[in-house]
């Protein structure tokens, strides 16, 4: 996998609005070790305790400040170290995880759309189908639809 792999896949989601691959959290943690040139510094200890914190968060939590606050850093100096030792805003690593569990739990067939959206946090179910598909690019039942066809 190459060092800049998850940014590309968010900024290709972005742009040619193809859906994250299928990538465990393991995969994108090995993925942000391999491009970390700083992992055992103060930048790389901390955007670890960040990505801890995302990862036991992320349903409830998606404002950068409150992770910042979390680690007793400033919300700018969270997106330097971020940058350097990740190669993501923290934004985009909180948007990659959601779009991962989203992802994940849309593929399963137990649960609606707005169950889903309740779960990762949302407020309201429009709120989660405009964040997937700004993400993504497909509306989570267009995501859902694609699976069920290709499974």
């Amino acid at each position: 996998m190459n060092d800049h792999n998850i940014p590309s896949i968010i900024q290709a989601n972005r742009k040619n609005a193809s859906p994250l691959p299928n990538m465990s959290t393991f995969q994108i943690w090995e993925t942000m070790l391999e491009k970390s040139i700083c992992a055992k510094s103060r930048a790389g200890i901390l955007a670890r305790k960040f990505t801890h914190l995302v990862d036991v968060n992320f349903r409830e939590q998606h404002s950068p400040l409150f992770y910042a606050c979390e680690l007793n850093i400033s919300k700018s100096y969270l997106r330097k170290i971020c940058n350097k030792a990740i190669g993501l805003a923290p934004s985009d690593y909180i948007y990659a995880r959601l779009m991962l569990e989203a992802s994940t739990l849309l593929k399963g067939q137990d649960k609606t759309v707005k169950e889903i959206g309740f779960d990762l946090g949302f407020k309201y179910p429009s709120h989660f189908s405009r964040f997937f598909k700004a993400q993504s690019g497909l509306s989570p039942d267009g995501y859902q639809i694609l699976h069920l066809k290709a499974g």
